[in-house]
């Protein structure tokens, strides 16, 4: 055995490492806690963001949706307003030929009367020689 050793100072020796390794323990555990706080942070930091980037992309969908329909509404507008000038201008040349056909009866009714008449013997005969 070693002589220069002191059992004292070995004793002593021990226990300040044991205190030595105890606060540094607690240092590692506050270290830790630390740790994990600053983690749970992140985490809640992280779905605050989510959230908040959810509402945008819903309030962007929103937005997007009122546009479209009012850009269907304008077209199905546009639609009807086309489809009624063309009504209108086909009623217009209609009310013009059936001017023209009125004139044309009343400048030459006796001609007018003849043609009726041939018409509606034409149809007669043709209605009379499908029942034979």
């Amino acid at each position: 055995m070693d002589s220069d050793i002191n059992p004292f100072e070995s004793k002593n020796a021990v226990r300040d490492i044991s205190e030595t390794l105890k606060a540094g323990g607690a240092d590692i555990a506050a270290e830790s806690r630390a740790a994990a706080d600053a983690v749970r942070s992140a985490a809640a930091d992280a779905a605050d963001a989510a959230r908040d980037a959810t509402d945008q992309v819903g309030r962007h969908a929103r937005a997007a949706s009122l546009a479209a329909g009012v850009a269907l509404d304008d077209a199905a507008e546009t639609a009807a307003d086309a489809a009624r000038d063309a009504i209108d201008t086909q009623m217009s040349w209609l009310r013009d030929q059936y001017e023209r056909v009125e004139e044309h009866m009343r400048a030459k009714p006796v001609t007018t009367f003849a043609v009726a008449a041939g018409a509606g013997l034409l149809v007669g005969l043709l209605l009379r020689s499908r029942r034979k």
